[in-house]
């Protein structure tokens, strides 16, 4: 993405929807499985690579989590 960050995007679509479930995926290493937005609220992390069963695993997780 030409002039903005994966995480500052999410922090941006955070702040315009408030209650946005996000999931963003990484292929840095070292980066952890989740993150903090300015608000405390949890931003979920799926490293890369990944299959398509751990993705399924982390959308459900985040589908029910409030």
């Amino acid at each position: 993405m030409p002039g903005m960050r994966g995480p500052d995007l999410a922090l941006r679509r955070r702040e315009m929807r408030p209650g946005i479930r996000l999931l963003l995926s990484s292929g840095h290493a070292g980066t952890s499985e989740a993150f903090r937005d300015r608000g405390g609220r949890a931003i979920q992390l799926l490293p890369k690579p990944f299959t398509p069963e751990r993705l399924a695993r982390k959308v459900r997780e985040l589908l029910d989590t409030e």
